[in-house]
């Protein structure tokens, strides 16, 4: 008696086990998606027209865009070298605020 009642309990165990499977699909390391999302950008400059918006500076000394004025510009597109260097550069240029609100 003892022996089947621990006989069903083991195949109880064994029918609850899930065996788990190895996805074939892994999250990419988080550097791999930023200078993916950096190249991405690069390849947009090329693709993407440049343009504008005229701006006018308000009473209170405020820049404000003129509504309808937008119109296409020369294209700069970014080279290889300087898509890497971008955000050096910004974070160095933008140093003075961002040491504000850290």
């Amino acid at each position: 008696m003892l022996m089947s009642i621990s006989s069903k309990v083991g195949e109880r165990m064994e029918e609850k086990q899930v065996v788990k499977k190895r996805s074939w699909l892994k999250v990419p390391h988080t550097y791999t998606i930023i200078f993916a999302i950096i190249f991405l950008a690069g390849i947009a400059s090329y693709i993407i027209p440049a343009g504008e918006f005229e701006r006018v500076e308000d009473e209170e000394g405020r820049m404000l865009v003129v509504d309808g004025s937008y119109h296409q510009i020369e294209s700069d597109p970014v080279s290889f070298f300087e898509m890497f260097t971008a955000i050096p550069m910004g974070l160095e240029k933008g140093a003075q605020i961002i040491s504000i609100f850290s």
